[in-house]
């Protein structure tokens, strides 16, 4: 049986309003190629995404942080007469 065919046949048993959860519940529970949920494995994933735009926006934080002083420092050097 196809996969399409499994739709159409779970939407016709849930048109009484019934939920369809062995279906859902086998989907939710399978093991993944890690041998992991797949719950498990979304957060996983979710949280290595937060984890690599976090690290992007440290690194990006801390270049616009040297640029400023960069700007800065000759600035208050001016400002106190150094001359370097």
């Amino acid at each position: 049986m196809s996969y399409t065919n499994l739709k159409i046949q779970n939407f016709a048993h849930r048109a009484d309003g019934a939920k369809d959860t062995d279906m859902e519940e086998q989907q939710e529970d399978k093991d993944g190629p890690q041998g992991l949920p797949v719950k498990l494995r979304m957060r996983a994933s979710v949280a290595t995404a937060l984890g690599a735009a976090a690290a992007q926006a440290k690194i990006l934080a801390d270049q616009e942080e040297r640029e400023m002083e960069q700007l800065a420092a000759p600035l208050i050097d001016q400002q106190f007469g150094c001359n370097l």
